[in-house]
């Protein structure tokens, strides 16, 4: 939804090598340059950012626990290398909503970098055990996303129960 709402071929998407969200399918739909980099390579990161100067904007897509190796993704340090090169970071905490923080909402909660984040995403199938997923940002972002992204038009909402347990939780 963030992806092909927000962005276009002027854009650059950048995504972690073991993501295992569709973000590479989502860029092709739009047909925007896409790359990979190593998570805890932050130089790699850095190199293709400054090499971006001739795209619009600059998406970077990490997941904050990854399902792959178990490691957590140095995320103050992706928030600063995403802030000082003009570049908008995503994190998908679909691993670790359940299991990290002081609410159980993520990485970001635990290191308390909400405000450096562009948005959050996460499906609930995996730390959660429900089904759905969520986008989390400012309300602009939000609003922004609920009138213009087809995902959401076409996408059923969920029981007003499972969403209450859900918030609850």
């Amino acid at each position: 939804s963030v992806i092909t709402a927000l962005g276009s071929e002027l854009d650059l998407f950048l995504a972690e090598d073991l993501m295992q969200s569709p973000v590479v399918d989502a860029a092709c739909l739009i047909n925007a340059p896409f790359s990979t980099f190593r998570t805890q390579d932050l130089e790699q990161l850095e190199q293709k950012l400054l090499a971006a100067k001739n795209n619009r904007r600059k998406f970077v897509f990490v997941e904050s626990l990854s399902p792959v190796t178990g490691e957590l993704a140095p995320l103050k340090e992706l928030a600063a290398i995403t802030s000082k090169n003009g570049a908008l970071l995503c994190v998908d905490e679909s691993y670790a909503i359940g299991a990290l923080g002081l609410r159980g909402a993520g990485l970001t909660e635990k290191l308390g970098i909400l405000a450096d984040i562009f948005c959050i995403i996460g499906s609930l199938g995996y730390g959660v055990g429900c089904y759905g997923g969520f986008i989390a940002g400012e309300a602009t972002l939000i609003d922004y996303l609920q009138s213009t992204s087809r995902t959401f038009v076409s996408e059923p909402s969920p029981l007003p129960a499972l969403a209450a347990a859900v918030e609850e939780a």
